[in-house]
């Protein structure tokens, strides 16, 4: 978990120095969530605003966004709705880079032994992608199956019709079908 955090303290140094350097990009920032797994360890590493989910039926959240809105509401400050709203949506409160404050002590570092055997896929998500397709339009286009790579076409497709401007990454990690053929 530490190793983790200590690969990525000097990359959060490098693009805080580039920052400093370049008047035009002086605050500029990235937000990362990562997963690193095998047969014997699974681990996130989450820092801002974008998101890594299980998905089966329902998204179950694996990561928790790390901006302004999210911890009002986790306070009870905002509802999710007025939060979907929120000019401050976007605002984050981690990330790597952003100035000279430390931004960076909130990277999340965890094991997450249930994903080893959880029979569910994966899904990584962008703001882009999770700010414009709502949870049950994305657990809906989710529930159709087929080809990955199509479906995550159509999800980019509708987070571009829904006014996406922002970036636009999406990761499906296919353990679903995995199972299906073990169990035959």
């Amino acid at each position: 978990v530490e190793d983790a955090r200590s690969l990525l303290a000097p990359t959060n140094q490098q693009i805080k120095q580039s920052g400093l350097n370049n008047p035009g990009i002086m605050n500029m920032a990235t937000t990362l969530t990562a997963l690193v797994m095998n047969q014997e360890k699974a681990l996130t590493v989450h820092i801002g605003n974008c998101r890594l989910s299980s998905h089966k039926k329902y998204l179950q959240p694996i990561t928790k966004d790390q901006t302004v809105v999210a911890g009002m509401v986790s306070r009870g400050e905002m509802t999710k709705e007025e939060a979907k709203l929120s000019p401050l949506r976007n605002q984050i409160c981690a990330c790597l880079g952003g100035g000279e404050e430390d931004y960076f002590g909130p990277l999340q570092v965890e094991e997450q032994e249930k994903l080893l055997t959880q029979e569910s896929n994966l899904i990584l998500t962008s703001d882009g992608i999770h700010d414009y397709v709502g949870e049950d339009e994305l657990e809906t286009e989710l529930g159709t199956g087929g080809e990955i790579y199509e479906l995550c076409k159509r999800i980019v497709k509708r987070a571009r019709e829904n006014g996406s401007t922002d970036d636009i990454s999406l990761i499906i990690v296919d353990r679903l079908q995995k199972y299906e053929q073990e169990s035959m």
